[in-house]
């Protein structure tokens, strides 16, 4: 699972690694040189625990260095003592034992003596941990334990009332016997005062936190106790406070991107008056740099952080010890080591001890079982270890504590065992990691001080913005994590939960961060914690089952025996579900439902006045009145509200358990009269006329009249006449029936009706045959020049280039809008004149429509125009625009003021002219051309370290007089062409300024030369003539470069003319032989004149000795003359 491409790169960062001297030491080197050291070492890369650590031995170099004190940070340590010293003055160890109060002073007294005499920053780190680690070691007084009373909480069940046991595998720091059972307050009597501890105490403002069940009574009755089962739930939630987090989170003033330390939130605290942590999203939407691992090369990982985003806020319980954080506390009090660490290893800060919250349990009497669930997730790997959880669940009883379950997991794996259900969490899918600086994966430690610097941090907010980028946005999902049922025993009041850490070693995340980091990540939502409520319906079903079973006798007395069998069998079936010690809540309430479907079915056969009120019922139920007449209807509910009246006394038999046969028998003759009366009435209903066809035959009478003759021929009209004067009468005899009917009102029958209609119909079909002698006026000549003319309109308006699909399309509504109000209008007009003068003012709008459809046509080309050229800026784009928008709205008034095709296209013409004149010249873009060259040619003269102050302005002056040139002939220019030559002009002048320096190499030179001649001064070797001759070479070398400087044109030849001189310079290393030559003379006579005092001596024996010094002068004279460099 370690093996991929991934983790083997994660794992580079602690890779062993070896580097000889060389390009990384050329900088350490080139530092020692620069302070004057005689000597520089490099030592090779020490390697520890697969980290890749470069230490650099500097204590050979800093024997030639001055001297120079380390300062030393003693705040850390001075306020720890302070707050110990204050603790005592208040008597805070009062309670703790004397030996561990004893061992607490004397570190405090060395801590003291170390304040006032460190020399060195790691003894004050050392006597700080020294001083923690005895504050730990504190012992509390015993006091007397005060055991609760027995409970018996066999409850039929095996496992109740025995230790809670974990089957996994006890570790040094994790399991239940080092940690729960081992706390100083577990098993300790509490304050009489107080059902359990006050920082374990619920509150009244959490209602789900403090749900409690109310047994019905001893004498309870049996309707009682089943309803109380039937409204049991299957769980009590009772950490519904935390779920709306970000309201909650919203109260505790969290910056946005940031986490603030805090000690309660929703009710849930921290463990032992420690903290734990809130984390709020950045603008960008992720959250902060904190929650996400980092390594000492500051990669982000951003795939290692998966835990549930959806909310605004999340909790974090740990807090690593990291390089931001290294004078923090350590669970275990150690001093935070840069490097050197086991792999996997980033500890825990002390006061980081997880969360708790204690519930109120629902029955004290039944006990429950509680469900732990939550998404658990992770937000960094180190060494392939993520963080793991610890879930501990205590029941609470009276003044007494116990652990019943604690168990612990790894988010990264899926798990099923006894204790829980783990779905696991799963890396991001976006991109691996980044980074966000240039800090090498290296430390440096000098003398055992962490010298180790960050590189180019890109700063916390730029570093969450790049993580909020969407391709590197971590997506990593989380998990879930389910108990399995945690048994709180009889006489339990209160249990409290809580969620940790579980390794203090082992937060998963990188030990060397440079930033503080948080990990054990929980949100509200789907944060659950409830109680299951089996006891509590074991209990009740128990109850029914005995109340059930002393009634059973008079229960089945005088019932069938098919019906005794199956509830007898139903009693049974309940009696083995209560011995089932796995039987769950809806286990008992569907068992109470099937008991009492059964006990039901003993009642008295009442089947005949069951089923004749059924048939009643449904007689009842039908609605017949809709359709019918007034008054057989009234009849018919008259019959069903006697109906109604008996059903009402039927069932009042039906439901009375005591009824006797002869009240049976009764109800049943009754039932069946009214049943008989209420099937006559509905026989007797009569079927209505509609409203839909009594309005047709009012509407169909009222039309038998004259039909309107407007637009008629006049011929065509006589004949109507004369053809209507002979159905006067026929017409007459149909409306008067029609209006006898409707006289009715709703007693009108369908059959009435659609007579009255027979005779209405038959009138108007006489009447439309007479009116089929009328001719129309002709006006489809009209419509037809309204049709051309649109159709021509729209054939322009289609062929546009200019138009997008959404203005043609406006366009040709407006030309279709035009059309037909124009044959709307020929339509309506009733004489010839009246068509003729519709048809022309339809024509007319239309040609209108068509100019305006053009001047649109030629606007939006022109902004097009406009829009595609790039030498526009925004600002002329827009006055351009505002021209042609000015000329397009001055042609389109016109045209709606034209009265004539003639002055329509005039105003057109005229318009689509003006809109073409606006032809815009980009001049503002230019000139930031111009700026820009001049301000990049500005800085590159700057940035010429070649240039001395002087040269640096006369080039910038340059710089200025080309760039005001060409601004001032861009805006003389009149046209688009003379700007974009002006331009191009002006950048090259620009950029044709290429200064050469030579002020600074002249005075390199000047400075190499004073440096030599003071070289040959000092120089004792050399005699004066000597030195004289020396001189006058470095003088002839200094003259030589910088008259080759003075006559260079290009940078590269000044350098190479500066490089040149200052190598003669320093070429010059002059040989002192007169001085030893002097020598070997006076050694020679003073040897001479030795030989010629010593009177022991033969003058031959004088004259030999005489020639062996004259020869070995001989001898050391050459040799001096032959020397070409002076032997060290």
């Amino acid at each position: 699972m370690f093996q991929s491409k991934e983790y083997q790169e994660k794992q580079l960062r602690y890779s062993i690694r070896k580097v000889s001297f060389g390009a990384a030491s050329v900088a350490i080197a080139s530092l020692y040189l620069f302070m004057g050291s005689a000597a520089v070492s490099a030592s090779e890369v020490q390697h520890v625990n697969g980290e890749h650590n470069t230490v650099t031995n500097k204590e050979e170099a800093k024997k030639n260095e001055n001297h120079t004190e380390e300062t030393l940070d003693k705040i850390s340590l001075t306020r720890l003592i302070e707050e110990i010293e204050d603790k005592f003055a208040k008597g805070t160890y009062a309670n703790k034992t004397e030996d561990s109060v004893n061992q607490l002073k004397t570190a405090l007294g060395e801590a003291k003596s170390v304040l006032n005499n460190a020399k060195t920053q790691a003894e004050l780190s050392q006597a700080h941990a020294n001083l923690i680690v005895a504050t730990t070691k504190l012992q509390t007084k015993p006091e007397e334990k005060k055991e609760a009373p027995a409970v018996d909480t066999t409850n039929g069940k095996a496992t109740v009332g025995k230790k809670a046991t974990n089957t996994e595998k006890a570790s040094e720091s994790n399991s239940i016997a080092n940690s729960g059972s081992r706390d100083e307050r577990n098993g300790k009597a509490l304050n009489k005062n107080k059902l359990f501890r006050a920082d374990t105490a619920t509150t009244n403002d959490d209602p789900s936190a403090n749900q409690t069940y109310t047994a019905p009574s001893e004498n309870a009755s049996l309707a009682e106790l089943i309803q109380k089962l039937k409204e049991l739930a299957e769980h009590i939630e009772n950490n519904d406070k935390i779920k709306d987090i970000d309201s909650i989170g919203a109260t505790k003033d969290v910056e946005v991107g940031t986490v603030k330390e805090i000690d309660e939130f929703g009710g849930w605290k921290a463990v032992e008056g420690g903290k734990f942590a809130i984390a709020r999203k950045t603008a960008e939407g992720v959250y902060p740099l904190e929650t996400i691992n980092s390594t000492l090369d500051d990669t982000v990982w951003l795939q290692e952080q998966a835990f549930d985003r959806r909310t605004e806020y999340t909790l974090l319980l740990s807090k690593s010890i990291t390089r931001a954080n290294r004078d923090e506390t350590a669970w275990d009090g150690s001093v935070y080591k840069p490097t050197g660490v086991a792999g996997g290893v980033t500890k825990n800060v002390a006061r980081y001890k997880g969360i708790e919250k204690t519930f109120t349990a629902y029955s004290t009497l039944d006990g429950s079982d509680v469900i732990v669930k939550f998404k658990p997730g992770y937000v960094g790997d180190s060494d392939g270890s993520k963080a793991n959880y610890k879930v501990q669940v205590y029941s609470i009883t009276g003044n007494q504590e116990t652990l019943v379950y604690e168990t612990t997991f790894d988010p990264s794996k899926d798990a099923n065992d006894d204790k829980k259900i783990v779905t696991k969490a799963t890396d991001g899918k976006n991109k691996a990691k980044i980074k966000i600086s240039n800090t090498p994966n290296t430390t440096t430690i000098d003398s055992g001080v962490d010298n180790t610097k960050r590189v180019d941090f890109i700063g916390k907010s730029e570093a969450e913005k790049l993580m909020a980028k969407p391709e590197n946005l971590p997506n990593g999902e989380s998990g879930t994590f389910t108990s399995k049922l945690i048994a709180l025993p009889k006489g339990a009041d209160h249990y409290k939960v809580r969620i940790s850490l579980a390794d203090q070693n082992r937060t998963g995340m990188s030990y060397q961060a440079w930033d503080e980091k948080y990990s054990v990540p929980v949100t509200g939502l789907d944060f659950s914690i409830a109680q299951d409520t089996s006891n509590v319906a074991r209990n009740l079903l128990q109850r029914i089952y005995d109340k059930l079973k002393a009634t059973e006798s008079a229960d089945k007395n005088g019932k069938t025996s098919q019906t005794i069998q199956d509830y007898e069998a139903e009693l049974e079936k309940v009696k083995a579900l209560l011995a089932n010690p796995a039987a769950r809540t809806p286990n008992f309430k569907q068992a109470l439902q099937d008991l009492l479907a059964k006990q039901s079915s003993l009642k008295t056969d009442k089947t005949g006045l069951t089923n004749s009120k059924a048939e009643l019922d449904a007689l009842v139920n039908e609605d017949l009145t809709p359709g019918k007449t007034t008054d057989t209807a009234k009849a018919y509910n008259a019959a069903k509200e006697a109906a109604k009246t008996e059903i009402a006394a039927a069932l009042t038999v039906i439901n009375d358990e005591n009824a006797t046969p002869e009240q049976v028998s009764a109800a049943l003759e009754k039932v069946n009269a009214k049943k008989t009366a209420l099937q006559q009435a509905k026989d007797g209903l009569i079927v209505a006329a509609t409203t839909e066809e009594k309005a047709k035959l009012k509407t169909d009478s009222d039309a038998l009249k004259k039909v309107d003759t407007t637009g008629k021929t006049a011929d065509s009209i006589k004949v109507y006449e004369a053809e209507f004067e002979k159905l006067k009468d026929q017409l007459e005899v149909a409306k008067n029936e029609a209006a006898a009917v409707l006289a009715k009102e709703n007693n009108a029958s369908k059959a009435e009706v659609q007579a009255a209609q027979a005779k209405v119909d038959a009138a108007k079909t006489a009447l439309d045959k007479a009116a089929e002698s009328l001719k129309d006026i002709d006006r489809d000549a009209a419509k037809k020049e309204i049709a051309d003319a649109a159709k021509k309109a729209t054939d322009a308006i289609e062929a546009s280039t200019s138009l997008t699909q959404e203005q043609k399309a406006e366009e040709k509504a407006k030309v279709a809008k035009e059309a037909k109000d124009a044959t709307d209008a020929i339509d309506n007009a009733t004489t010839e004149e009246g068509i003729n003068s519709a048809k022309e003012n339809g024509k007319l709008a239309i040609e209108k429509e068509t100019a305006i459809t053009a001047i649109n046509a030629e606007k939006a080309a022109k902004e097009q125009e406009i829009d595609n050229n790039t030498k526009l800026s925004d600002e002329e784009k827009s006055a351009a625009k505002a021209e042609v928008a000015k000329a397009a709205i001055e042609a389109v008034e016109a045209i709606k003021k034209a009265d004539s095709k003639d002055a329509v296209d005039a105003a057109k013409a005229e318009g689509e002219k003006a809109i073409k004149a606006v032809n815009p010249i980009g001049k503002e873009k230019v000139l930031d051309a111009i700026q820009k060259a001049a301000e990049e040619k500005i800085a590159e003269i700057d940035k010429n370290d070649k240039l001395s102050a002087e040269e640096k302005a006369t080039a910038k002056a340059e710089v200025a007089k080309a760039a005001i040139k060409a601004v001032e002939a861009i805006q003389n220019a009149t046209t688009q062409d003379v700007v974009d030559a002006a331009k191009a002009e002006g950048e090259t002048a620009i950029k044709a300024v290429n200064p050469v320096g030579k002020e600074k190499a002249l005075e390199a030179i000047q400075t190499t030369t004073e440096a030599k001649l003071a070289e040959i001064d000092k120089n004792k070797n050399l005699s004066t003539e000597e030195k004289a001759a020396a001189k006058a070479e470095v003088a002839k070398a200094a003259i030589e470069a910088v008259e080759g400087i003075q006559k260079a044109e290009i940078q590269e030849a000044v350098n190479a003319a500066q490089a040149k001189g200052e190598s003669a310079i320093k070429a010059v290393n002059p040989i002192g032989k007169e001085k030893a030559l002097e020598a070997i003379q006076t050694a020679a006579e003073a040897k001479l004149a030795e030989i010629d005092k010593n009177t022991s001596l033969s003058d031959d024996e004088k004259a030999a000795a005489k020639a062996e010094v004259a020869k070995a002068a001989i001898e050391a004279v050459e040799g001096i003359q032959k020397a070409e460099h002076k032997k060290l």
